[in-house]
């Protein structure tokens, strides 16, 4: 894509219009189409060194845009629901808050926590969370049976299908990793998830508590994706109750 650069403080003349990589946005983020873009006094005397605000080298000086969202990062949408739902539970009275999260759920909640930083969350349920969309897919990938070849696609094809996925769709496996960065795990953590899972594996919940003191793993043996409820009512709902009234 082409951009004009400040490189160094400069005057509006010896601005460069150059070529420059594709944006991909990251966590919180969105990429925008250009449309239209204003000119503004503060942007000459940004250029210029003059103004308040001075960001990096190189910078593209046009503060003000208009135009089409092309693609959204990680965290740009789906967490504002449970933002909202937050916000909709506080204007009916309520003050405290159990947050519960099942699969791709649980990586919701996880980026809810990471953004909003909310101080009224006493405790987390995940039920087979998400929790690292890489690892997730790899896992899927692993358990496909496919025509003469068997149980699990061929690597090379799993490398494929992720290197079409962040060129065709900007997608970043970063942003989706809630096991690299745990900074979102400050209040208690309840996991359950069923040894037998084929969906998301439980190496990623057993990663995340080895890691974080707050995070509790029960493990249902031969429960499969979602189902630990399913196999076992009474001893999911007595685990469930027991956190809740725990940090409650």
């Amino acid at each position: 894509m082409k951009a004009i650069l400040c490189s160094q403080y400069c005057q509006p003349d010896d601005l460069v219009l150059t070529d420059v990589p594709d944006p991909v946005a990251g966590p919180g983020e969105a990429v925008i189409a250009i449309k239209a873009a204003a000119l503004n006094f503060f942007d000459i005397l940004m250029i210029q060194g003059k103004y308040q605000i001075k960001p990096p080298f190189p910078f593209s000086p046009a503060a003000e845009v208009a135009g089409v969202i092309e693609s959204v990062g990680a965290g740009v949408t789906e967490w504002r629901d449970l933002e909202a739902a937050v916000a909709y539970a506080h204007k009916h009275g309520a003050n405290q808050f159990v947050l519960g999260g099942n699969s791709m759920g649980g990586a919701v909640v996880a980026s809810y926590l990471k953004h909003a930083k909310p101080t009224d969350v006493l405790g987390v349920v995940l039920d087979a969370p998400m929790l690292d969309f890489e690892q997730t897919l790899e896992w899927g990938a692993a358990q496909q049976e496919l025509p003469m070849v068997g149980k699990g696609l061929p690597e090379s094809l799993t490398w494929v299908a992720k290197r079409i996925s962040e060129a065709r769709f900007g997608l970043r496996w970063a942003p989706t990793d809630y096991l690299r960065d745990t900074s979102w795990v400050r209040e208690p953590v309840l996991i359950v998830h069923g040894t037998k899972d084929l969906t998301v594996p439980l190496s990623t919940s057993r990663q995340l508590a080895r890691a974080e003191r707050r995070v509790r793993l029960v493990e249902f043996p031969g429960a499969g994706h979602c189902q630990s409820w399913n196999f076992d009512p009474k001893a999911y709902d007595e685990t469930i109750a027991a956190f809740v009234k725990q940090v409650t």
